[in-house]
Parts: structure tokens; sequence; C-alpha cells
């Protein structure tokens, strides 16, 4: 096939193939950087938050309302710890997997809010997509490898942290798409 043949979407060949091999990319790089700590205990806040908390085992708070309601309680981020609880209770590595999974998520959020960005600034092309496109890999791995985010990912409980920096560049992206 024609590396450079159009297809029905309007998208080449190469340009699908990177749609796929950057979040691959990514999900490999990151997996070498925290794959070591899958296994690690429940630490600090951990045990009173999850390991004690009577809501995340039993999971009766979340029939009513008012848990919803409660944003101190943080009803998604604690569900999530339901959800966990009841795959495999104080099992810890899913957990930890759960945790690695949003903060990929999120990187790869990152790459495309980069790429759009550039575009909102730069919209008369005057960049190559390929360089957009390392510009935004590199951002990506940035957010991705820096070790400030060690702790967000590593602590169980630093789900809520890593939630909302999912919702919030989610958020950016969608804005900065529609701007487009």
């Amino acid at each position: 096939m024609n590396p450079m043949k159009r297809t029905p979407a309007g998208k080449t060949f190469l340009s699908r193939k990177r749609n796929l091999v950057i979040p691959l990319l990514l999900l490999a790089a990151g997996y070498i950087a925290y794959s070591n700590s899958f296994h690690c205990s429940f630490h600090w806040d951990d045990i009173p938050a999850i390991v004690d908390n009577e809501a995340v085992r039993s999971g009766d708070a979340f029939a009513q309302l008012s848990t919803w309601a409660d944003i101190n309680f943080r009803p998604l981020s604690m569900f999530t710890f339901f959800l966990n609880w009841q795959s495999g209770g104080s099992v810890v590595w899913p957990f930890h997997l759960v945790n690695f999974l949003i903060h990929m998520v999120t990187s790869i959020l990152v790459f495309y809010l980069t790429r759009y960005t550039v575009q909102l600034v730069l919209p008369d092309n005057r960049l190559e997509k390929r360089l957009v496109t390392a510009a935004a890999l590199f951002a990506a791995l940035l957010f991705l490898l820096h070790p400030v985010q060690t702790m967000a990912v590593t602590y169980i409980v630093q789900r809520m942290t890593l939630m909302a920096a999912m919702f919030y560049i989610l958020s950016l992206l969608v804005y900065a798409r529609e701007r487009i």
C-alpha cells in the first residue's frame, strides 16, 4: 500500500500508524518507569483512606445520594477504591495498576493537548507536523516521567490527584480541540 495514499477519513496511512505508535511508546516508557511500584504495600494515608475505611470496604455509602453530594468525601475517587477493593480485596497491585493507567491516559491527553495548543498558537502551519508531533511527544514524556509525578502514581490514595489532573487536562483538550 502506498504510504501517502489517502484513506476515506482523509488521513494518510503513516499518520494513522503514528497515532498508534505514540501511545504505545508512552505506555512502554511509563511501564519501565513505574512497574517496580506495582507490588508496594499500602502506606501512610492509604491505610485510613482505603484499608480501614468502611465505605470503601462495604460500599453501602455509595447507595446514598448524600455520599455523592459530599465533595469533601471525594466520592468518585472513593468509588474507584471501592471497585478495586471488590475486585481483589487488600491485594495491592490492582490499585497500583489503576493509578498507572490513569497516569498513562493523562499523558496521552497531554500529548494531544500540546498538539492542539501549538495549532492554536501557530494556525498558519508555520511548523511541520513532525516538529509539532515531536514537541507534543516531548511534553507528554516530560509529564509522564518527571520525578514530581512519582508520589502521585506510586501512593495509592493519590489517585485523587491523578483523577483531578486527568479531568483538568481533558477539559483543556476539549476546549483547545473546539477552538481549532
